[in-house]
């Protein structure tokens, strides 16, 4: 993982991710309507693909600070960009679903934009826990975090909170995040077990064995405990086919989904070097995962208007088939989306917020530079 072949390979697993995350979304429909096939791809996707996302935007997220200084611009950017979002998604929202609204409703949300609210307040809390850097500070703030995070999963509708601003899935997925934050490319690198030995083979046969599992039980076993995936509220969990024990214990259940989606997860990254002897599909992956913002944002309303227009239907003709069409259509998807026609518009975009701090008269534009917080 040195130098370029380590961003390569980071590169690489975002694209997978980001593919992965057009796949489920495209899946979603047709996963009550295509039998345990559908329902087995499905959900060994949500098993470990947003954990692992989130994963790797805490690993680059010490980019907020920059010499010393906490950089507000990102967080308004990604402010900016959730704004954009909803609106993007929402009139092809109403064709595929029905009216909601007259108006996007910017406090509630359930879809696609939540991970760009998600990343918001994870950016901002990053400006008080950076004040901690030994070691042991890091490790008893990832323990309150933890249990922060296992504790807020009994709040539910009769707190009124619902999906407001997706409280649910940020605090679910806090972890990821902040554990990656504290342990750093670095950290990461030395964790990687040596290419070929029997600790990596361990890994990958735990993580492929986890991965088996979450595919061929979906419907059966874990039914009761799929909602753990989408990081909701405890009371969305089918208490009625658990065991008696764990229905008292839902925060046992999350803290155990933790360590098994990043089972998953860490086994496909040992496996990611396997695909450089296919140079297309690593040059493919590598471009789609340096541009994940451009396609995580359009593949949403485009799924939108092609479910607007029927093809959920289509899983009467050929089940299987069509799941299988839909993993190829998500890469096509998403190496269209990745072209370099795109990238320069949502680079500017996504830096709209800081360009109008730049273009502050120089008095106030000295003014907003106080407000930046040295860590």
């Amino acid at each position: 993982m040195e130098g370029r072949k380590r961003e390569e390979r980071l590169d690489v697993m975002k694209g997978l991710l980001i593919v992965l995350v057009v796949a489920g979304h495209f899946l979603l429909p047709l996963k009550d309507l295509g039998g345990g096939f559908v329902n087995g791809i499905f959900y060994w996707i949500y098993s470990f693909h947003m954990p692992a996302f989130v994963f790797l935007s805490g690993l680059f997220s010490s980019s907020v600070i920059k010499d010393g200084h906490y950089r507000f611009g990102r967080p308004l950017s990604l402010l900016w960009l959730y704004l954009c979002y909803k609106l993007i998604v929402f009139f092809p929202e109403r064709l595929a679903y029905g009216p909601s609204g007259s108006l996007p409703d910017l406090l509630h949300e359930s879809g696609a934009p939540w991970y760009l609210l998600a990343l918001f307040f994870w950016y901002l809390l990053i400006l008080p826990l950076s004040l901690y850097r030994t070691r042991g500070e890091k490790c008893f703030i990832m323990v309150f975090l933890l249990l922060f995070s296992l504790l807020f999963g009994y709040m539910d509708d009769a707190e009124g909170i619902k999906d407001l601003l997706s409280l649910d899935r940020v605090t679910a997925f806090l972890p990821f995040f902040f554990l990656a934050y504290f342990l750093g490319v670095q950290g990461l690198k030395e964790l990687c077990p040596e290419r070929g030995s029997l600790k990596e083979g361990l890994c990958i046969l735990t993580g492929l064995s986890l991965s088996l599992f979450s595919a061929l039980q979906a419907r059966s076993l874990l039914s009761p405990y799929l909602q753990l995936f989408y990081g909701g509220w405890y009371r969305k969990l089918g208490f009625s086919g658990m065991p008696e024990p764990l229905r008292a214990f839902p925060w046992l259940l999350r803290l155990l989904w933790y360590p098994f989606s990043l089972s998953i997860a860490f086994s496909i990254f040992l496996l990611i070097p396997i695909l450089q002897r296919r140079e297309l599909l690593w040059g493919a992956l590598r471009k789609i995962g340096e541009r994940t913002l451009q396609i995580y944002i359009l593949h949403r309303p485009i799924r939108d208007l092609l479910l607007a227009a029927g093809y959920p239907k289509l899983m009467s003709v050929c089940p299987k088939l069509l799941t299988v069409f839909m993993l190829f259509f998500s890469l096509l998807l998403s190496v269209l989306l990745s072209h370099s026609s795109l990238t320069g518009f949502f680079s500017k975009l996504q830096g709209f917020p800081e360009l109008l701090l730049g273009l502050l008269p120089p008095r106030r534009a000295a003014e907003a530079r106080k407000h930046r917080t040295k860590v």
